[in-house]
């Protein structure tokens, strides 16, 4: 078995065996065999990806998470991200189509499938799914190095926001979780963009001392 694996704030890319092109998020790990021998092409996925798969009718490529839910294609592009703060993974279509088996709260296997430009969110603890429509270049615009928000939650953003940067938002008001974003933030440094952010909110931000000076993690504290 081989791995890759990104840093807190870094993204990687690799070529799986096949010839499958994987890019990874922050703080994201894939595991996957040198060859892809049996009549299955799997996988094992931490974190985030994005997936180009090379298409193969008779081995389905198969990405298994670390819950009981798996991914299911045979050629097409599609992001997989396995959120643990929300408890959620959601899998996101831009092309072809996947099914994602799960298991349900009655300890049954169900499948469902989805359509370019939909969302599969499977939800860990109530171990059901939902499928929505889905703004595909937003939710795949990181592997590019950019964030996109249409009228996105502040607390989504926040997640995008922490993952690129590997930071840690403290929020002191909930007020703040009112405010929502749109606009298409390109490679910009991580001040730059809170001082975009104060400007069109009330929020404000401030950086905190880490009690551990070998943690990394940046903290910031949000404020109104």
């Amino acid at each position: 078995m081989l791995s890759v694996a990104t840093n807190p704030g870094m993204t990687a890319t690799a070529l799986l065996p096949d010839g499958t092109k994987v890019t990874l998020n922050s703080n994201s790990k894939l595991t996957y065999p040198a060859r892809f021998d049996g009549d299955e092409r799997p996988v094992h996925l931490s974190g985030e990806a994005y997936f180009e798969v090379t298409k193969k009718q008779r081995q389905p490529f198969i990405v298994n998470t670390p819950y009981h839910a798996q991914v299911k294609v045979y050629g097409t592009h599609f992001n997989v991200e396995i959120d643990e703060e929300a408890r959620q993974i959601i899998s996101t279509l831009a092309e072809g189509s996947i099914g994602l088996n799960y298991r349900t709260a009655s300890h049954r296997w169900d499948e469902r499938t989805i359509l370019p430009g939909q969302q599969i969110v499977y939800s860990i603890d109530r171990q059901n799914a939902v499928v929505r429509n889905a703004e595909v270049d937003v939710a795949t615009a990181w592997k590019d190095g950019k964030l996109i928000f249409r009228n996105t939650p502040v607390k989504a953003v926040l997640h995008s926001l922490g993952k690129r940067f590997d930071v840690k938002f403290v929020v002191r008001n909930p007020r703040v979780y009112r405010n929502s974003f749109t606009g298409t933030l390109d490679h910009q440094r991580l001040d730059r963009i809170l001082e975009i952010l104060s400007l069109s909110s009330t929020m404000k931000f401030r950086h905190l001392p880490n009690a551990d000076i070998r943690q990394r993690t940046q903290t910031i504290e949000i404020y109104e």
